[in-house]
């Protein structure tokens, strides 16, 4: 059962958003002088904490998810369980992959192939404040909430399209409960470069009701740190935010929705 839970976040939401410019090697490190290589240790890149919030985008935006079988941690996967334990991740073919603005009709949509992959276009201009749907029949309805609106071409994480077997797995092996009629929420903490943050404390939260508690709240960071599953959450609009350090990151809205796992993550900025 851990192994299950191990292979779900290698594919699941370890890099929400659109491709960034930034990236692992801007990090900075600490250690004592002369110390032994295992002492260094990364620092969050926090240098988008305050940014402001794109205002343009391309006329058309492409979004891609997967795109070469080298990357299809990155197109619309499953998880194949075969007894003994055999554990595998395996591409979703057939699946309907579309992307919505908030609040509006689909705006670009496709169908993922042999090996997941799927690509649209939609239109820009101003940036996407959206998300990202898929649905195929046996699986968990899916849907990603970029962690901030998308003003350029993005290459998307991987749309976790689970069949209902291994979402019960899942379920098990967090000892939570999942009624039908709530959803799910996916979350990673994440920073500027889009690597997961250790230690943050998550917030969950509908009015004033917060989910991100013991009762909820299936933390996973022994296994990739900074993320999380939320189960058993009702449907309806949901704010999602983190603090490290004493710092808040941006908080922003998701939907829940019945019988589907919304994933998104959350950054110190834009």
């Amino acid at each position: 059962m851990r192994k299950i839970s191990a292979i779900l976040f290698c594919v699941a939401v370890a890099a929400c958003g659109e491709d960034s410019a930034e990236t692992p090697d801007a990090a900075t490190f600490d250690a004592a002088p002369d110390a032994p290589p295992d002492a260094f240790v990364r620092q969050p890149d926090l240098s988008c904490m305050g940014n402001s919030a794109p205002t343009t985008a391309p006329a058309t935006v492409t979004i891609t998810g997967g795109g070469a079988p080298a990357q299809m941690l990155f197109a619309t996967t499953d998880i194949e369980v075969t007894p003994p334990m055999s554990i595998k991740a395996v591409p979703v073919q057939n699946a309907k992959i579309a992307g919505f603005r908030i609040g509006g009709a689909a705006q670009g949509m496709d169908t993922s192939d042999a090996m997941g992959d799927w690509s649209f276009m939609m239109p820009g201009v101003t940036p996407i404040d959206g998300y990202i749907a898929a649905t195929k029949a046996g699986h968990r309805n899916f849907r990603l909430y970029p962690p901030s609106p998308v003003a350029a071409d993005a290459t998307m994480p991987p749309m976790l399209l689970l069949n209902e077997q291994t979402f019960g797995l899942l379920v098990q092996l967090s000892q939570k409960k999942q009624d039908p009629e709530n959803g799910t929420v996916g979350l990673a903490v994440l920073d500027c470069a889009n690597i997961p943050v250790s230690g943050a404390m998550i917030s969950v939260k509908q009015g004033t009701t917060e989910y991100a508690d013991a009762d909820h709240v299936y933390d996973v960071g022994q296994f990739q740190p900074g993320l999380y599953f939320i189960f058993n959450v009702p449907p309806g609009a949901t704010t999602v935010t983190a603090t490290y350090n004493g710092m808040t990151f941006r908080a922003h809205d998701i939907d829940v929705i019945k019988a589907t796992t919304s994933t998104t993550g959350v950054k110190p900025g834009f």
